[in-house]
């Protein structure tokens, strides 16, 4: 007992509480697989143990589900990531409690493949929480859009 190393109990009640303990962190990575893709932007993914964490990709917005293209971005971004394996950049968290990352797959980012396919903007309100090189590529992604 007294070798025991303490543990985050809210992190052992919840998968969820686990992971945001997690993407607390400054640029915390994870892997899983994707299993859902909401819209444009979200995603949900199913880690190593069985958890679902629902994904925002950091640094880019899509039109919502009914507006124009709303369709197309999300088949865009199911085309890229769904069932594949991903790796996610976690940062922090938005204000409905999804993870923000930037997810990775087949070494590209799908953050930047969905701005360079037109299906998403580079969403300048949030640049100052990427890094200058990520602010460049995205913003270079878009004008080339």
């Amino acid at each position: 007992m007294g070798n025991r190393r303490p543990r985050d109990t809210q992190a052992a009640r919840s998968p969820r509480a686990a992971l945001r303990a997690y993407g607390n962190r400054a640029r915390d990575v994870t892997r899983g697989r994707v299993v859902g893709v909401a819209d444009g932007d979200t995603v949900t993914v199913l880690d190593a143990l069985k958890s679902q964490h629902r994904i925002r990709l950091q640094g880019i917005d899509t039109p919502e589900s009914r507006q124009a293209f709303g369709a197309r971005s999300k088949q865009q971004l199911s085309d890229l990531v769904y069932d594949r394996e991903v790796s996610i950049e976690c940062g922090k968290h938005d204000r409905y409690g999804r993870v923000l990352g930037k997810v990775l797959v087949g070494g590209g980012g799908a953050c930047q493949e969905q701005v360079r396919a037109g299906m998403a903007w580079h969403y300048k309100h949030y640049e100052n929480e990427q890094s200058p090189a990520d602010r460049r590529l995205y913003a270079e992604a878009e004008r080339e859009a």
